[in-house]
C-alpha cells in the first residue's frame, strides 16, 4: 500500500476538536454506496440475476385485457296513456336511484344468477368459466349526471368471457329489475283492489241507511211535502193571528153585532150614561190596539194618552150606579162574542202545532238524506278514481317498463390493454432492486465498517487522517504491503521538530482490534528510522505486550508509578520497553494520573516517541487517565466493528480533552490496496517464508514490520536488560543513536553479505 492508500478519507491535518463538523444526519444513498463497497460485482450480478428473474415473472404475470360494453336505459318518465300520474311523471332523485340501480348490477345476487345462466354451460366445461370473485374484479358500472343511461364495461384477458359476461350480467339484471318492478305494481294493484271493495262496501251500507232513513223516499220526493206543510204551517198562522186581533177587540170583523149592540143600547149619555161610557172604553181600547200593532211603543206620546183615557173611563164606569133594566147592554155583547174566539183560537194551535211537529220530522229525514247522500256521493266519487286508477295501471302495463337495454355487450375485437411489457419492465425494476435492498436491509439491521473509507467519512473533522492496514491472517495476505502501511504511518506521525518528544496513546474501542501489534510495528519503525522510541504497556489488566516479548514477570510502569526507578529494557534490534510491572487487575483500578505524569515528565527527556499501549477505551479504566497524558491517541478500528462504538469511543476521548492523531482502519479487505501494489504482493506470495517460532508469536503484522527491516532473527527480538542510558541518543545525528542505535550495524552488515 503506498502512501497515498493510507490516507483514504483524510481531512486537514489542521481540524481540530474546535472546528470538527457537526455529525451528518442519515442519507440512504451514501448508505447504500457504503454497503456495496467491495462487494459491487456480486451486487452487480445479483441485480442482474434479479432483473431477467424479474422481467420473466412480469411477463408471466401480465396480460392482454379485453372489454366488452353494454348499455342499459332506465327512463326517468313514461308516456302519459289516459292521463299523467305518479308513474309516468318524472322521477323525483332520479339520480340516487341510478347510483342504487349502480349497486344492484354489480352486487353478488346479480353475478351468481348471471353465472347460473345456460351462455355459460360450454365454457363451464372447458373449465373457462370465471368465478363472481373475478367478474366482480373486472366488472365496473357506470353513470353520469342528469343521464339514464347506464353503462357496463367488463374487462378479463379473455374476450369470450368479456362479451358473454355483460350480456348475462344484463340479462341477470333484467330479470331482478323487472321482478321487482312487477312486484311494486303488483303491490299497489292489489292495494287499490282492496280499496275499491271496501268502498263498495261502504257505498251499500250508506245506501241501506239512506232507504232507512228515508223510508224508500228520495230527497225530490221529500222536498214537495216539506213545501206543502211549510204552506199550511203558514195559513194556519194567518188565520189564528186573524183570530187573536179579532179577540183583542177588533171590532172590523165582526161590525153587525157592534151595531146591534149600538142600536140597542142607544147613544148619549143623557139616556144611560155607563151605556156610553162604555162604548167609549171599546173604541179607545181599539185604537191603542191599532196603535201597538203600527209598532208603537209603551214611551210613544199616543199610547200614554190612550191608556190614559182608557184608565179615565173604567174608573168612571166603576163611579156610575148599576141598572136594572132587563135589556142587553153592548157590554154583554161583547162577552158572548170573544168566547166563540177563543174556541177557534184553541182549535187553530192545536192544528199549528200538529203542522210543526210534521214539519220537524220531515226536516230531519231530509237533514239524515241529504248528510247520507253526500257521502255516498265522496264515496262513489272515490270509487271512480279507484276504478280509474287500476285501470291506467292495466293501460301503462301494457306499454313495457322503465327498463330498456340498448346494447348487450359484443365480443371485443382487439386488446384495451396489454401490460405485459409494463409488467415485464416492473418486475425488471424489482428483481433488480431486491438484493441491493436486501443488502441495505442487513446493513441497517447491523452497521459495521468494511472499509476504511465509512471510517474515514464518520471521523471526518475528528482525525488528521485514517490509515488502512490490510488483513495479514488469511488466505490471499499481502504482508509487505501491511509493513508498508505501518511505515507510512510512522512517517505523518514522527515528530517534525528535532527534540521535541511526543506521547501516543494506542487504543481501541473494543478488545482484540489489534491495537498491541500495531504499537509495535510502530515501535520498530520509529526505531529503525533512527528515532528514540520507547512501548509502554499501559495495559496493566492484559500485558498482551510485556507477555510478547516475555517481559511478563519483569517491573515496569507499576513499579515506576510507585516510584522506583522505570526499569528500560531495550529490544536487540528496535525500540526500548518499560513492561506493565507485577501488576493486576486492581493496579489498573487504582491506577494515578499524578503518578504517571511524573514517569512520562522523566521519560520525554530521554526518548523522542513514546507509544503507550491501553485498554479498550469503552470497558478499560487505564486509557481514560493516559489519555489525558498523552499529546494525542492512535485509535485501531477493526474491520468489522460497530459505527456507534467507534463514535461513542470518540466522544468519550474529546471529554477527556485528548484528540485524536489518527485513525487506523484494521484488518481491512486487500481489494481496498492499489491494484499495481496488489500485483506486486502477488508475486512475493509465490516464495515462501519461514519465520522463528518466537517471530510468529508477535503476530503476522509484526513479523512483517521486522521481515521489511531484516530483523527475522530470534536474537534480533531478544530483550536486553539497561537503564536510562541505554536509551541516550547523539544529538548532532537523530538518525543513529551513540552506539549506533538498536542494530544498525548489525542490519548493515547482513544487507552487505
Amino acid at each position: 500500500m503506498t502512501p497515498q492508500a493510507s490516507t483514504s478519507g483524510e481531512v486537514p491535518a489542521g481540524a481540530g476538536r474546535g472546528d470538527a463538523a457537526a455529525p451528518p444526519g442519515f442519507d440512504l444513498w451514501r448508505f447504500a454506496a457504503r454497503v456495496v463497497r467491495g462487494r459491487v460485482r456480486v451486487v452487480v450480478a445479483l441485480c442482474c440475476l434479479g432483473a431477467a428473474a424479474g422481467g420473466c415473472a412480469g411477463l408471466m404475470l401480465g396480460k392482454r385485457l379485453y372489454t366488452a360494453t353494454g348499455l342499459v336505459r332506465i327512463a326517468s318518465a313514461l308516456p302519459a296513456v289516459l292521463r299523467e300520474t305518479d308513474q309516468n311523471r318524472p322521477m323525483a332523485n332520479f339520480d340516487g336511484f341510478l347510483q342504487a340501480q349502480r349497486e344492484v348490477m354489480s352486487g353478488r345476487d346479480v353475478l351468481d344468477s348471471a353465472l347460473q345462466q345456460d351462455e355459460w354451460s360450454g365454457l363451464s366445461k372447458r373449465g373457462k368459466a370465471p368465478r363472481p370473485e373475478e367478474l366482480a374484479a373486472g366488472l365496473k358500472v357506470e353513470t353520469r349526471p342528469r343521464s339514464d343511461f347506464l353503462q357496463v364495461k367488463l374487462t378479463h384477458k379473455d374476450p369470450l368471457i368479456a362479451a358473454t359476461g355483460v350480456r348475462t350480467i344484463i340479462e341477470a339484471y333484467q330479470t331482478v329489475f323487472t321482478r321487482e318492478q312487477d312486484r311494486v305494481e303488483r303491490s299497489r294493484t292489489e292495494a287499490l283492489e282492496h280499496r275499491r271493495a271496501a268502498l263498495n262496501n261502504d257505498l251499500a251500507r250508506l245506501e241501506s241507511q239512506i232507504a232507512e232513513a228515508s223510508r224508500g223516499r228520495t230527497l225530490t220526493e221529500i222536498d214537495p211535502l216539506c213545501a206543502e206543510v211549510a204552506e199550511r204551517i203558514k195559513k194556519l198562522r194567518g188565520a189564528l193571528t186573524d183570530v187573536q186581533v179579532a179577540i183583542a177587540g177588533g171590532p172590523e170583523l165582526y161590525p153587525k153585532v157592534w151595531e146591534s149592540v149600538d142600536q140597542r143600547a142607544g147613544t148619549g149619555p143623557s139616556n144611560d150614561p155607563a151605556a156610553w161610557y162604555s162604548a167609549q172604553l171599546v173604541q179607545l181600547e181599539r185604537e191603542l190596539f191599532r196603535a201597538t200593532s203600527a209598532g208603537l211603543l209603551q214611551q210613544h206620546p199616543t199610547v200614554i194618552r190612550l191608556e190614559n183615557a182608557i184608565e179615565a173611563c173604567r174608573q168612571r164606569l166603576a163611579s156610575l150606579p148599576q141598572s136594572s133594566s132587563p135589556s142587553t147592554t153592548p157590554i154583554q155583547a161583547a162577552t158572548v162574542v170573544p168566547k166563540l174566539l177563543l174556541e177557534r183560537e184553541a182549535g187553530l194551535k192545536e192544528l199549528l202545532v200538529t203542522a210543526q211537529n210534521e214539519m220537524r220530522l220531515l226536516a230531519s229525514e231530509r237533514e239524515n238524506v241529504k248528510r247520507l247522500d253526500e257521502q255516498a256521493g265522496v264515496l262513489r266519487q272515490q270509487l271512480a278514481d279507484t276504478t280509474a286508477r287500476l285501470d291506467a295501471l292495466a293501460t301503462e302495463a301494457s306499454m313495457g317498463g322503465r327498463l330498456m337495454v340498448v346494447s348487450s355487450g359484443n365480443r371485443p375485437m382487439t386488446a384495451l390493454v396489454d401490460n405485459r411489457a409494463k409488467m415485464a419492465a416492473a418486475g425488471m425494476v424489482v428483481g433488480g432492486l431486491a438484493p441491493l435492498s436486501l443488502l441495505v436491509l442487513a446493513g441497517l439491521v447491523r452497521r459495521t465498517y468494511r472499509s476504511g473509507e465509512e471510517l474515514a467519512e464518520d471521523l471526518a473533522g475528528h482525525a488528521p487522517f485514517v490509515a488502512v492496514l490490510p488483513d495479514v491472517t488469511g488466505p490471499g495476505a499481502i504482508g509487505q504491503m501491511a509493513a508498508r502501511c505501518v511505515h507510512d504511518i510512522r512517517a505523518r506521525l514522527q515528530p517534525q521538530v528535532r527534540g521535541e518528544a511526543r506521547v501516543y496513546l494506542v487504543a481501541s474501542a473494543s478488545p482484540d482490534e489489534g491495537k498491541g501489534a500495531l504499537a509495535m510495528g510502530l515501535g520498530f519503525s520509529f526505531a529503525a528510522a533512527g528515532i528514540r522510541t520507547i512501548i509502554i504497556d499501559g495495559d496493566l489488566t492484559s500485558r498482551g505486550v510485556s507477555v510478547a516479548f516475555g517481559a511478563g514477570d519483569s517491573i515496569g510502569l507499576t513499579e515506576a508509578m510507585a516510584g522506583q526507578e522505570p526499569f528500560i529494557q531495550r529490544i536487540r534490534s528496535g525500540p526500548s520497553l518499560l513492561a506493565s510491572g507485577l501488576s493486576t487487575s486492581r493496579d489498573a483500578c487504582m491506577l494515578d494520573a499524578a503518578a504517571l505524569r511524573r514517569v512520562l515528565a522523566t521519560l520525554r527527556q530521554k526518548f523522542d516517541v513514546i507509544l503507550i499501549v491501553g485498554d479498550p477505551i469503552l470497558t478499560g479504566i487505564t486509557a481514560s487517565v493516559i489519555a489525558p497524558q498523552s499529546d494525542g491517541v492512535i485509535l485501531a478500528v477493526a474491520n468489522g466493528q460497530q459505527p456507534g462504538h467507534v463514535r461513542q469511543a470518540v466522544r468519550q476521548l474529546e471529554m477527556l480533552g485528548t484528540s485524536l492523531s489518527a485513525a487506523v482502519f484494521n484488518k481491512a479487505d486487500p481489494s481496498e490496496l492499489p491494484i499495481d501494489v496488489k500485483a506486486r504482493e502477488a508475486a512475493e506470495k509465490t516464495r515462501k517464508r519461514a519465520w522463528p517460532p518466537k517471530v510468529r508469536e508477535l503476530g503476522p503484522l509484526v513479523a512483517n514490520v521486522l521481515s521489511s527491516l531484516s530483523h527475522t532473527r530470534e536474537e534480533d527480538i531478544e530483550l536486553v536488560s539497561g537503564n536510562m542510558e541505554l536509551a541516550r541518543s547523539d544529538r548532532s545525528n537523530p538518525a543513529i543513536s551513540g552506539e549506533e542505535s538498536h542494530g544498525a550495524h548489525d542490519r548493515r552488515s547482513r544487507d552487505a553479505a
